[in-house]
């Protein structure tokens, strides 16, 4: 298992190659669609990082506050960690990880014609896990108030992803 930042750099990584703009939202929701598909069909999870629920759908806080400095505009550089055993370092996917790197390939592949404003709307489905997640704690996923009700910590569990991985 990766932590979450490796699977965002692969993502950061191959839209660099490519020349095509990934930002902090798109990153979010490939990351989600990743993560969820991952456990859905193979019953493990992708990365450790908690997902979370907010507003604008499932989130992976440890990456997104990595990738907030670029605001609104394409993530251009990889993003870097801290741990005691390695120092700063830039966590990557082993390359050597077959079901790992072609999991993160088809879903590049996937989502590559997609609009980020639909990869959105298809993260708030109603038979999808960010959805029932804020339905089980009784909020109304639409609300218009979302970012006032929902808690920053709203974690979507992993049998919720399991079950759904939507």
């Amino acid at each position: 298992m990766y932590s979450a930042i490796a699977i965002a750099n692969y993502f950061i990584q191959n839209a660099l190659e490519k020349g095509v703009g990934l930002t902090n939202l798109r990153l979010q929701k490939t990351l989600w669609f990743a993560h969820a598909t991952f456990y859905h069909d193979k019953g493990r999870r992708l990365f450790d990082d908690p997902v979370v629920a907010w507003p604008l759908g499932p989130v992976v806080p440890s990456v997104y506050y990595l990738a907030r400095p670029y605001g609104a505009r394409p993530i251009s550089d990889l993003l870097t960690a801290f741990d005691l055993e390695n120092g700063v370092h830039i966590p990557l996917v082993k390359q050597d990880d077959t079901e790992v790197n072609s999991h993160l390939a088809d879903i590049s592949r996937i989502l590559q014609g997609v609009e980020t404003s639909r990869l959105v709307a298809l993260s708030h489905r109603p038979d999808g896990a960010w959805f029932k997640t804020l339905t089980d704690v009784g909020i109304d996923p639409k609300a218009s108030n979302l970012a006032d009700i929902i808690p920053r910590n709203l974690t979507i569990l992993d049998k919720t992803i399991q079950e759904l991985g939507k």
